[in-house]
């Protein structure tokens, strides 16, 4: 850059003029931008909430485990040696003979003498049995429910592998239920006239406080208004 500046400098070049004889041409060097987002073609920045990469890579590290229990013991092996590595990136399906030329192509109605009768697109299942066996994350196809039955009742903090299954709080959270629907409930079976009663004990507390308001508004209002006589007075006196 400054070999550069230099050799135009011994031309008569000066910094802020333009390149050329008249002078018209850029002003400034062309400058690298460097990209710092990661957005682009295909990009999904959502992938990272929808794909349980945790879930999918020890599925399918389990899947290539095969337990055999014999005579002498139980002995594990491996089913396939040229397995890819642990990877967290979203397993893609390699391009078939569909995306080269023309594999694109969307077929959208037949010309006829008629007009156009649209075309309905077969069913297939191959696609979705191919998503499946590409993303085997089972998190997003058990409910909490069934997640805590398939971990025996386990969670997933720390202190669950001491023993320690915050037995405490979640009875604490079932009495704040229970106390609920007690209340629920003894509230919906309270007679009519109870009800009546306790609305009208609201209603005469609303008025009161009401007027309590309006009390305190008016000596408010009364005491603003004997400030600006008093201020008024002043002013008199000082001319």
């Amino acid at each position: 850059m400054e070999f550069a500046e230099q050799q135009l400098q011994r031309h008569g070049w000066k910094r802020g003029k333009g390149l050329g004889k008249k002078e018209n041409g850029i002003a400034e060097a062309i400058k690298v931008k460097v990209k710092c987002d990661t957005a682009g073609v295909g990009h999904d920045p959502a992938e990272q909430f929808t794909f349980h990469w945790w879930d999918h890579v020890f599925n399918k590290s389990a899947a290539n485990i095969a337990v055999e229990v014999e005579e002498d013991g139980v002995q594990m092996k491996t089913l396939s040696e040229t397995e890819a590595g642990i990877s967290n990136k979203k397993p893609r399906r390699p391009p078939g003979a569909a995306g080269l030329v023309y594999g694109r192509f969307v077929k959208a109605a037949t010309l006829t003498a008629g007009g156009e009768e649209p075309v309905q697109p077969a069913p297939s299942s191959e696609s979705s049995e191919d998503e499946e066996k590409l993303d085997l994350s089972t998190a997003g196809r058990l409910t909490d429910e069934q997640l805590i039955q398939v971990c025996g009742g386990r969670t997933a903090h720390k202190g669950a592998r001491h023993g320690l299954t915050m037995s405490a709080k979640l009875a604490r959270l079932e009495e704040q239920e229970q106390a609920f629907l007690a209340k629920y409930q003894q509230k919906e079976a309270m007679p009519m006239g109870s009800a009546m009663e306790c609305k009208q004990d609201s209603a005469l507390a609303l008025q009161g406080s009401c007027a309590a308001g309006r009390e305190k508004r008016a000596k408010k209002c009364k005491r603003s208004q004997e400030r600006a006589k008093r201020k008024k007075k002043k002013q008199r006196q000082v001319e």
